[in-house]
């Protein structure tokens, strides 16, 4: 591109020419430019930008350049003269140019494509326990439970003491006439009541004491309390446990039977006892008088643990 602009100096036409522009000012038209006469940029063509930028960097490398011309010449003053021509119409372009670079805009392009999806993230910490909530409303009345099953029959209490003897009754009136002639023998009257029941005779005198009876010695107890706790029966003179593996009411009913209770109420396993553990695998009746005589393993025979004792309950 080239620009030539006529002028006169002390009446010596000449032109100056300007290698970075193709069109030619004259001093009446170089301030009659205009920003329509430059072509609007397209959009989304940077490069069109890039190129403003790197000639306006070489229009102020070409200023430099000018300024040190005009410093070394200086005593030249027709040169002097043109320089300072070139000079001002190369600033007035400049500031032509820079003018219409506020007007340009770029344009956005259309938005891209979505991104492939990311990788789920880590799992967070827990969350702090949340505040206990409200107490509830009180829950509605539960259903009529069903009777409990009939108790066992109490025994048949003492017979009560018989009753005093009634007064005798009065004789009539009158004389008590003469004994009468024994009369026939009358048809035979119905049975008459049983009599009221004596009075108490007086105590007989205190007998003689008698020969001392034998009791045997019970082998079998329960620990700790009387009519329930752990099973433990006495073998060779040595107290020891029994294995509760199969051990039932059938079982327990012989226990109590020997400690002088009616029957067992229920069995269980107890608190862990010491020493031996005589009996297991009780295989009972609930006939026999002894616990001994209940089918069983060996004594002193078992696969047991103190922590398998048996207990029973027993009831009057």
């Amino acid at each position: 591109m080239e620009t030539s602009v006529d002028q006169t100096v002390d009446g010596v036409p000449y032109t100056k020419s300007n290698p970075l522009f193709d069109m030619s000012l004259s001093k009446t038209d170089l301030f009659s430019f205009q920003s329509d006469d430059v072509k609007p940029i397209k959009p989304k063509r940077r490069w069109c930008f890039n190129v403003i930028v790197v000639f306006i960097i070489l229009q102020s490398a070409l200023n430099a350049f000018l300024i040190y011309k005009v410093i070394t010449l200086g005593t030249d003053k027709g040169q002097f003269v043109r320089l300072q021509s070139d000079l001002h119409l190369l600033n007035t372009s400049t500031h032509k140019l820079e003018g219409n670079l506020t007007t340009i805009s770029l344009r956005s392009g259309p938005p891209g494509t979505d991104g492939l999806r990311g990788a789920p993230g880590e799992r967070g910490f827990k969350g702090d326990t949340g505040v206990a909530g409200a107490l509830g409303p009180k829950g509605e009345m539960g259903l009529k439970g069903e009777p409990g099953e009939q108790g066992v029959a109490g025994e048949v209490g003492p017979r009560g003491l018989p009753g005093l003897q009634g007064a005798p009754a009065n004789q009539g009136l009158g004389a008590k006439g003469e004994k009468g002639e024994p009369g026939g023998q009358g048809l035979g009257g119905p049975p008459g009541f049983n009599g009221t029941e004596g009075s108490l005779g007086p105590q007989g005198p205190k007998g003689n004491k008698g020969d001392q009876g034998y009791s045997p010695e019970l082998t079998v107890r329960l620990v700790p309390g009387r009519a329930q706790g752990r099973v433990e029966v006495k073998y060779n003179g040595v107290w020891g446990t029994v294995c509760d593996d199969g051990f039932d009411t059938v079982d327990g009913k012989v226990i109590c039977k020997m400690l002088g209770f009616r029957t067992a109420m229920s069995t269980f396993t107890a608190s862990p006892g010491s020493g031996r553990i005589w009996l297991d695998d009780l295989k009972c009746l609930g006939t026999e008088s002894d616990i001994f005589s209940c089918v069983h393993g060996e004594v002193g025979v078992n696969n047991c643990q103190h922590n398998e004792d048996a207990g029973v309950y027993c009831l009057d």
